[in-house]
Parts: C-alpha cells; structure tokens; sequence
C-alpha cells in the first residue's frame, strides 16, 4: 500500500485527509500496513452515523476506493 485517503468533511476534517503509517498522526506502529489518522469530531456532528470514503492507492499506480461506517455516539 502506498497511501490511504480518506474524505473527512463530515467529520470536520478535509475532503483530502492522508491516514498515516509511520508512527504520526494517530499511528501507533509504523509500517505496520494499519493507516490512522487521528482527529477531533466537533460536537453537534450528524449521526447516528457517518460514511467515510476512502482510496487506496498502491506504490505501482493502482487504486481502489471503499467506505468505512463509523457510527457517532
């Protein structure tokens, strides 16, 4: 894996957020193929839940995209 973004507008964050993977950012392992980003999610945020996409890009130009449901409680 090359790179995780993540669109987290609906949470606060930036349309354009990169997880990270080297110990930052909320990693806690670097390397470790887990991506983290670490963010504060304003109070009065809509839920019971959010849809984040996310792209997954690989070192050789590849991509795919996904979701990831979080739930706010």
């Amino acid at each position: 894996i090359g790179s995780v973004q993540a669109d987290l507008s609906a949470l606060g964050g930036t349309a354009e957020e990169f997880l990270e993977d080297d110990g930052t950012g909320g990693d806690v392992k670097s390397g470790d193929l887990i991506f983290m980003k670490e963010i504060r999610i304003p109070l009065g945020t809509k839920g019971p839940s959010v849809t984040i996409p996310v792209v997954v890009s690989d070192k050789k130009g590849g991509a795919a995209q996904g979701q990831i449901k979080l739930d706010i409680l």
